[in-house]
């Protein structure tokens, strides 16, 4: 690989991930890391065998209750009565065999804005 191919490839993937950041920054410019690794990791998993639930992601990043529930709301819906609202980008839903169990995935808002983000990638 020459050094013309390496600087165009280079400026290429500064370009894309500029994208990428840009198009994540349109839903909160203040967004943390350890809530954009949730959003992601759902994503990526959520068509797993028993689907994906809370308690997978609790263990996976090492999280607390009350922090994984503020993760949950700022990616759902959010609160009822809050004034901040969630993105709408995740559902969750009670596992109809054990209801302790709270099932997460992409809603139809979710899907669309990640398959955005997959074409900025490609």
């Amino acid at each position: 690989m020459n050094s013309e191919t390496t600087l165009k490839n280079a400026v290429s993937s500064r370009s894309k991930a500029a994208n990428f950041i840009s198009t994540l920054s349109q839903l909160d410019r203040t967004m943390k890391l350890n809530e954009l690794q949730v959003i992601l990791f759902v994503a990526m998993n959520q068509d797993q065998e028993g689907g994906l639930t809370t308690n997978d992601i609790k263990g996976i990043f090492d999280l607390s209750s009350p922090t994984l529930s503020r993760l949950t709301y700022y990616w759902a819906d959010g609160v009822s009565g809050s004034p901040q609202t969630g993105h709408g980008l995740l559902s969750v839903s009670i596992d109809a065999s054990d209801r302790r169990r709270r099932l997460l995935r992409l809603t139809p808002k979710g899907e669309k804005f990640f398959k955005e983000l997959e074409c900025i990638l490609d």
